[in-house]
């Protein structure tokens, strides 16, 4: 199984009334193992801890206690019924980038043993600009088409996880060629649909 990359994507919003409005643009995601964040963060001199280019923070992510994220993330999934004690976390997300960082969406995954697929998944969604946290847990299944997906939480309409070729993290680990996440899009009263996707390099 892949436990470090970097997925490379896009993220969209569009507006349907009262006129049709909408825009996108790319954007990079890191793909890592929770318990591999140190070993990532060696791998080049531009990012670290601190006073670095690309900064990882675990009071980023969860919430602020700077305690490790894997023991935030398997404390919150415990705490909203996924058995996460034992297996590996994977998270999808963005790691702060010259002083800033904009993270609306963030996927970790749970695989349990040598499994790679993942049997569960935990989204953190932050209400930018006010910074208020939702967490949804997502039993996933394997469908016919190949996609993972589950019954969509309340609040969270539509969840799937699609992966094509050696994909990341439901093919052979082999390479990383696409891996399709399409999670949060949503229709509301104001007729606005957004949404984002990930591929692999």
């Amino acid at each position: 199984m892949i436990t470090q990359a970097i997925a490379r994507g896009k993220v969209w919003h569009q507006r349907l009334v009262p006129f049709r409005h909408g825009f996108h643009y790319p954007l990079w995601m890191v793909w890592c193992d929770l318990a591999e964040v140190d070993a990532m963060l060696a791998r080049h001199p531009a990012w670290g801890r601190r006073w670095r280019p690309v900064v990882f923070r675990d009071s980023d992510f969860v919430d602020a206690r700077p305690d490790s994220l894997n023991d935030k993330v398997r404390e919150k999934a415990v705490e909203l019924g996924l058995d996460w004690q034992a297996g590996r976390v994977v998270m999808l997300g963005q790691w702060r980038t010259l002083g800033t960082l904009f993270n609306p969406l963030v996927l970790y995954l749970h695989f349990s043993g040598d499994s790679e697929q993942p049997d569960s998944m935990l989204a953190e969604v932050q209400n930018t600009p006010w910074r208020e946290r939702h967490f949804y847990p997502l039993n996933l299944q394997k469908k016919r088409t190949g996609w993972l997906g589950g019954e969509p939480p309340q609040g969270l309409s539509c969840v799937a996880l699609s992966a094509y070729g050696t994909g990341l993290p439901l093919g052979s680990s082999r390479g990383l060629t696409r891996f399709a996440p399409n999670v949060g899009r949503q229709k509301g009263r104001s007729g606005r649909v957004c949404g984002w996707a990930a591929a692999g390099p």
